[in-house]
């Protein structure tokens, strides 16, 4: 039932908001409460949080058994068909999203398919750079493979922080904090890694020196790691699944990401290595192939990538 809530705000919102810009709307039926922003001008990208409702009731009795149920600190964003395009099933979640602010794109990663509601969805953490960049800005830009659409960010900048008023009261209503990210513990990316390791070889395997490297990569102060699977022997199964001719897989666990998207970000990688950077953040280094690097003149050459706040980006 809330799920059916929420898709008629999809449909009544956008009347308002053509007039007014960005709106706070808010449902709460006793069970469960839901607070929700959308874009104006014929987009139905949505901004939503929610949870069960301080008063208790049963869904039972509500009837409302499908109900939005977001993680504390965090909007769970909404994009439709027209927004994006129609769903393929080889190809969810997708990671061709990205929403641009001025002259800075923030690409949102592992956008999943609700198949019973039909809509896309990612949540993300409430002091996401991309809701400063939004409520700078006249109009973003919803870019993927389906194109481009235009969408007026009036109001945006009230409208979220009056959706993360409401939602902060709500959640502390029924015992829950909402303000920041929730923990994730010092050695906690180690224990990804290796889990990871274990998952993707099936069982056990042997890890030479230098497999797991870790340092402060994202800034928060908390450890992160680099899986290099070329340093990984897999015990059952094929002895390096994740290598090719003369690349294997890096895999980096950022804390800062971790309990939205607890999964690694994964590239093609040579030797790669953590090395300091001029911001007091570690870096990611890794061998170039030497075609890249006899395309560009060079005898050797190496490639960068830092955290930009959103996305792993390559310094040169």
């Amino acid at each position: 039932m809330q799920r059916l809530i929420s898709a008629l705000l999809l449909l009544l919102l956008p009347a308002l908001a053509q007039a007014q810009g960005w709106q706070l709307q808010t449902h709460d039926d006793g069970s469960y409460f839901t607070g929700a922003i959308i874009a104006p001008e014929g987009s139905q990208m949505t901004l939503l949080c929610g949870e069960r409702s301080p008063r208790g009731m049963s869904p039972h009795t509500t009837g409302n058994t499908e109900p939005d149920i977001t993680p504390t600190g965090a909007f769970r964003l909404y994009l439709s068909e027209a927004d994006i395009g129609a769903p393929d099933p080889e190809r969810t979640p997708r990671s061709d999203v990205m929403i641009v602010a001025g002259s800075t794109g923030y690409k949102l990663r592992s956008v999943k398919w609700d198949e019973l509601f039909a809509v896309w969805y990612v949540d993300l953490v409430v002091d996401d750079a991309l809701f400063s960049a939004m409520s700078a800005v006249p109009v973003v830009e919803l870019r993927s493979e389906a194109g481009t659409r235009r969408t007026p960010a009036a109001g945006f900048d009230r409208a979220v922080r009056q959706l993360g008023q409401y939602c902060r009261s709500m959640f502390l209503a029924i015992g829950k904090s909402w303000d920041g990210r929730p923990d994730v513990t010092e050695g906690a990316m180690r224990q990804a890694a290796e889990a990871s390791i274990e998952l993707g070889c099936n069982g056990p395997a042997d890890r030479e020196p230098g497999y797991l490297q870790t340092g402060n990569i994202d800034g928060d102060g908390i450890e992160d790691a680099v899986l290099d699977w070329s340093r990984v022997t897999c015990l059952s199964g094929p002895p390096r699944p994740y290598c090719g001719a003369s690349e294997c897989t890096a895999g980096v666990f950022l804390s800062a990401r971790y309990v939205l998207q607890p999964e690694p970000i994964e590239f093609l990688a040579m030797g790669p290595s953590l090395r300091p950077l001029t911001n007091g953040n570690m870096g990611i280094s890794s061998a170039e192939r030497a075609t890249v690097c006899q395309e560009r003149g060079l005898g050797a050459c190496e490639s960068i990538l830092y955290w930009n706040g959103y996305d792993l980006q390559k310094l040169r």
